[in-house]
């Protein structure tokens, strides 16, 4: 190995890049990495101040050990020698793990119909993303042992993503009692316009739109937020108030009217009012 001075070590130090120079101070400093965003001056200077300590005696005719001028024979273009490139397969797989990773859901979800012959359900990002690494990798590496594959399908299972249980199933939210029957039309009369709003199984129609609840519909006519119970007057108070009205209406319909030429009743005999009589003036009195 060629004899390598302090000032040599310096002027080599000065040709490396930034990636070779960061080697270079894990390498000088027993494995230390350099902080993020270090500049490559700092790390020049780092290295030879260990240059420095290694090579005793004055600058100009210190000679570096034989193992730390080795150092520079490691270093490679841009990668030290030690570290070996990644194989092509696993870049590949990297590769397109990137690009599948800047799609959007749907067409993700496209991509998993594709690979796996089936369609998915969840817009899980993380999950299909790991489905796409498994499947990747496996056609990269020639496949997985079917114990592999079925411990694979185990863990990226839909039902445990993020450590989610699986979820039971839940009975139907009973209905609203407050609401007609599906089928039913509500009607109200607002500001001399007639509503009709046709009651659904899950939603409400009116004007040939679907809404989700009748507040939606009301707020949409108010222009503000607003109980559409209240508004269309399906409120249990509200419901009382007009069921005594129509009977009201009703027993009135039912009661018959006076008819034309009938005897009419006798009116009833008036309370007599009996008249204080007048007291006599007493003698004397003027």
């Amino acid at each position: 190995m060629t004899t390598m001075t302090l000032v040599q070590a310096k002027e080599r130090l000065a040709a490396l890049t930034n990636s070779d120079l960061a080697w270079l101070f894990r390498k000088a400093t027993g494995g230390q990495k350099a902080p993020r965003g270090t500049k490559p001056e700092t790390l020049r200077d780092a290295v030879a101040d260990v240059f420095r300590e290694k090579a005793p005696g004055p600058e100009e005719t210190a000679v570096l050990p034989d193992d730390v001028a080795g150092w520079f024979d490691e270093v490679g273009a841009g990668r030290p020698v030690t570290m070996t490139a990644k194989p092509e397969k696993e870049t590949s797989v990297a590769v397109e793990l990137g690009r599948l990773a800047k799609l959007p859901t749907g067409k993700l979800r496209e991509k998993y119909t594709e690979l796996f012959g089936k369609p998915v359900k969840t817009g899980n990002r993380q999950f299909l993303i790991k489905k796409f690494a498994w499947k990747l990798q496996a056609d990269a590496e020639g496949g997985l042992s079917e114990k592999a594959k079925a411990r694979a399908e185990e863990i990226a299972d839909e039902s445990i993503v993020k450590g989610k249980k699986p979820k039971m199933a839940t009975e139907p939210k009973s209905r609203d009692s407050r609401l007609p029957a599906p089928g039913s039309i509500i009607t109200k009369t607002w500001r001399e316009k007639t509503i009709q709003v046709l009651v659904g199984e899950s939603d409400f129609e009116y004007e040939g739109q679907k809404w989700r609840s009748l507040s939606a519909i009301a707020s949409k006519l108010l222009g503000c937020p607003s109980n559409g119970f209240l508004f269309f007057g399906l409120l249990p108070a509200q419901k009382e108030a007009a069921e005594k009205r129509a009977a009201k209406e009703a027993e009135k319909a039912a009661t018959p009217s006076p008819v034309a030429g009938s005897t009419p009743e006798a009116p009833k005999p008036t309370k007599k009012v009996k008249l204080a009589k007048a007291k006599p003036a007493k003698k004397g009195a003027k």
